[in-house]
């Protein structure tokens, strides 16, 4: 099917502009193939994709608390939640995930009694994103023989990481800036870049907390740090107290 031009009046127009979004044309009488079936796959995750970006950018969702306790190892768990990554694809941590770092004087110093700075005052949390094919099923040849196992199913995947320094390019809060400065104002515009780069230029992960020792210990730091894809409804009875 041609593309036409709407009739607006006179005028001059440029040429069609093609979109990243292709759906599939079926007819009766179509021979179809895998590829006609994955492009109606294709078509969804990419308009859903283009929506979830565009519209709520990335971040988290909800859940994905970070906790952090000291002993014997560095301990850092993250909560089940939902977050969503630069190209709009959302990351599900089904169940609570443990990182431990070893006792060494990187992360951990000194004992209980004695609190010696670790070389290491902060690190980073983060949750990236993934697939893995699974589900193999035997394939038919055009004589009708078994041939090679080809994966059925795609399901997303969810890692969790520290890191011993902040990334460059990743979903994360705009760090603060003077009020006025270029960097201000993107802290002040909700882009769905994160700050860092449009849709996939920022990859998969997306920054929970900045892990922050001080004489008292570690602790994870969420504000300023997490981008969240949507403002935290207002909690009028707090709202009273402060008042």
């Amino acid at each position: 099917m041609s593309s036409q031009l709407h009739d607006l009046g006179e005028g001059k127009w440029a040429g069609p502009v093609a979109s990243d979004l292709v759906r599939p044309r079926y007819a009766p009488g179509l021979v179809l193939e895998d590829i006609d079936l994955t492009a109606g796959v294709d078509y969804m995750r990419t308009l859903t994709r283009l929506l979830f970006r565009s519209l709520l950018g990335c971040g988290v969702v909800s859940g994905l608390k970070v906790t952090v306790t000291a002993g014997d190892e560095l301990a850092v768990s993250v909560d089940p939640g939902l977050a969503l990554d630069g190209c709009g694809d959302p990351i599900q941590l089904v169940k609570p995930v443990t990182v431990t770092l070893p006792r060494t004087d990187e992360v951990l110093a000194g004992t209980d009694a004695a609190k010696t700075a670790p070389k290491r005052r902060a690190l980073w949390v983060v949750l990236c994103g993934g697939e893995e094919s699974y589900a193999k099923r035997e394939l038919v040849s055009d004589a009708g023989d078994l041939d090679a196992a080809e994966p059925t199913r795609i399901r997303g995947t969810a890692q969790v990481a520290v890191l011993f320094k902040r990334p460059k390019c990743l979903c994360a809060s705009v760090p603060p800036a003077a009020e006025g400065s270029p960097a201000a104002v993107a802290a002040s515009d909700p882009a769905p870049d994160g700050g860092c780069g449009a849709g996939c230029d920022c990859g998969c992960c997306v920054l929970l907390a900045r892990l922050e020792w001080s004489a008292a210990g570690w602790r994870a730091i969420h504000e300023g740090e997490r981008r969240f894809v949507r403002p935290v409804p207002a909690d009028p009875i707090k709202d009273r107290e402060k008042k």
